[in-house]
C-alpha cells in the first residue's frame, strides 16, 4: 500500500518492470534516447486509486508500453514519442479508470486500450503519424471514450463499448485514407466521428440497440 517505483533508462534494449498490489501505488517509468528494443511493464494489482506514468521518446524503435491495472479508480498516463514500430496497451478493470495515451512523431504505431467496468474515461491521441492505429474497448456504463489522429494519413480508429449510455467521440483531421470503425451495444449511446480535411477516407457506425435512444453524428469535410 502507498508504494512508488521509479526507473530512467538511456540506451538499447532496456527492459523496466513494475508490479505492486495494494491500493494509492505509484509508477513512474521513462527510457529515453535511443532506447530501441525496449520495454515498459507495469502491473499494479488488487487495489484501486494507482497512478502510472510510461514514457519511451526520441529514436525509440520496436519498443512496447504495457500497463495493467486492477481495481477501482486508477490513473494511466502513457506516451511514447518519435518511434517506429511501437506498441502501447493499457489494461484497466474495474471502475471509474481514466486512461491518456499519446503517439507523437510516429510511424507504424498501435494503440490498445482496455477498460472494463463502469464510468471509465478513455483519452488517445496519434499526432503527427503514418499507418497508425488505435482500438478502444470499453465494457460496462457510462463510459466516455475520446480518440483522435492529426496530421496523419492510412490510420484506423477502431471503438468498441458494451454496456448503457456510452459516448464516443472520434476525430481525424490533416491526412488521407484514412478509416473510423465505431460499434456500440447497448442503450442510450452516442457517437460522434469527423474526419476534416481528409481524401479518401470512410467512417462506419454500427450502434446495436435493446432498447432506445441511439444517436450518430458523422461529418466529413
Amino acid at each position: 500500500m502507498g508504494n512508488l517505483a521509479v526507473s530512467d533508462n538511456i540506451g538499447f534494449s532496456f527492459h523496466i518492470s513494475a508490479q505492486c498490489a495494494g491500493d494509492g501505488n505509484d509508477s513512474w517509468a521513462k527510457q529515453d534516447r535511443r532506447t530501441d528494443n525496449s520495454t515498459i511493464s507495469v502491473a499494479q494489482l488488487v487495489g484501486g486509486t494507482n497512478t502510472s506514468t510510461a514514457n519511451q521518446i526520441d529514436d525509440t524503435d520496436d519498443s512496447s508500453i504495457t500497463v495493467t491495472q486492477l481495481g477501482a479508480g486508477n490513473t494511466s498516463d502513457a506516451l511514447q514519442k518519435e518511434t517506429t514500430t511501437g506498441i502501447m496497451s493499457v489494461h484497466q478493470g474495474g471502475s471509474d479508470n481514466n486512461s491518456e495515451s499519446t503517439q507523437k512523431y510516429t510511424n507504424n504505431d498501435a494503440m490498445y486500450v482496455n477498460q472494463g467496468g463502469d464510468d471509465n474515461i478513455s483519452e488517445a491521441i496519434q499526432k503527427y503519424s503514418g499507418d497508425g492505429t488505435i482500438s478502444i474497448a470499453q465494457a460496462g456504463g457510462g463510459n466516455d471514450s475520446f480518440a483522435k489522429q492529426k496530421y496523419s494519413s492510412h490510420d484506423y480508429i477502431a471503438i468498441s463499448q458494451a454496456g448503457d449510455d456510452n459516448i464516443s467521440y472520434a476525430k481525424q483531421k490533416d491526412g488521407s485514407y484514412n478509416v473510423i470503425s465505431v460499434v456500440q451495444a447497448g442503450d442510450g449511446n452516442n457517437s460522434y466521428a469527423r474526419q476534416r480535411n481528409t481524401d479518401d477516407s470512410n467512417i462506419y457506425v454500427n450502434q446495436t440497440v435493446s432498447g432506445g435512444g441511439n444517436m450518430a453524428n458523422t461529418q466529413q469535410d
